[in-house]
């Protein structure tokens, strides 16, 4: 089997393959990984829009920050940088837009904090359907949420360091279906962990529960006894390390004296527990919209009946 050409290490390389000399214009910190790039290739813009004007350019994604590079002559110009890590009250949304900012098109990602002076719009073009804008939408929701996520609970910087690896990791696993299969769905959103907890029934306890589990890591990466060992370790962490995406310096790691996993023995995991019942909650929301909706359908034969 050729490795190379399966769908999650072909993701991988490519990832890797971002961090280029073509990229180094753009101010990224010791901790910021590229996770996609978007706008590189001609048949395959993005436009951005601000007010009634639009350029073509390169957008890309980090565990950070989104980054637009308006397309110049030949070269592109000094990346604009849109903050996703720190509270800046960020609001992102599938919006329309069009020539002169008329609204026609739904094909566009909107950007808005207390940092724009109005808001941004990133347009997507493509000739059927809005899939390229609908992932960009997931990804960058997703490293957003994963970012107040870890605000909310005050975590420590290993601990940190893992939600983010968590939210990169999935972002990997869902785009490598999407190539795999060539064609976007809706079900390929259950990889990103942290926007699909926004949208559950239980989301919250399920995130909830993920924090108290994240609590327990050996953040200080002591060494590990048999009277205490430790419940935890960042897996997802130590996985990008080894990938090549964190430099073994940043990585907080002892490779050698890590315990990979979040295991329970004699009890079921309480991460477990709260996603079933998420499921079982969302089962029983659906088949009650389900009804609800009949009954409108229902509602409106009788009526038309009347009349």
């Amino acid at each position: 089997i050729d490795h190379g050409s399966l769908p999650i290490p072909r993701v991988i390389k490519a990832a890797k393959n971002t961090l280029g000399p073509s990229l180094t214009n753009l101010p990224l910190s010791d901790v910021e990984i590229i996770i996609d790039i978007e706008g590189a290739v001609p048949t395959q813009p993005v436009l951005q829009h601000v007010g009634i004007s639009a350029w073509p350019g390169r957008l890309t994604l980090t565990n950070y920050a989104l980054y637009f590079e308006a397309l110049g002559v030949g070269v592109y110009d000094k990346a604009v940088r849109y903050d996703l890590a720190t509270d800046l009250k960020q609001v992102i949304k599938p919006e329309l837009t069009g020539p002169l900012g008329a609204r026609l098109f739904d094909k566009a990602v909107m950007y808005k904090s207390t940092t724009v002076t109005e808001p941004v719009y990133f347009e997507f073009p493509e000739f059927k359907g809005n899939f390229r804008r609908n992932f960009w939408l997931d990804i960058s929701l997703e490293i957003l949420y994963s970012h107040r996520f870890a605000r909310k609970n005050n975590f420590k910087e290993t601990q940190q360091s893992e939600v983010l690896a968590r939210a990169i990791l999935g972002i990997y696993r869902y785009r490598a279906l999407r190539e795999a299969f060539q064609f976007f769905s809706s079900q390929y959103k259950t990889l990103l962990s942290f926007n699909l907890a926004e949208s559950l029934p239980g989301g919250d306890v399920i995130l909830e529960t993920l924090a108290s589990r994240l609590a327990l890591l050996n953040v200080d990466n002591s060494p590990h006894t048999v009277k205490h060992p430790p419940t935890s370790s960042p897996f997802s962490l130590l996985a990008l390390s080894q990938l090549g995406f964190i430099p073994q310096k940043n990585a907080i790691l002892d490779g050698e004296a890590l315990i990979v996993g979040d295991f329970c023995v004699g009890e079921t995991n309480p991460l477990e527990t709260a996603v079933k019942q998420s499921i079982s909650d969302t089962g029983r929301a659906e088949a009650a919209q389900a009804t609800v909706n009949q009954v409108k359908v229902e509602g409106i034969e009788t009526n038309l009946a009347v009349m």
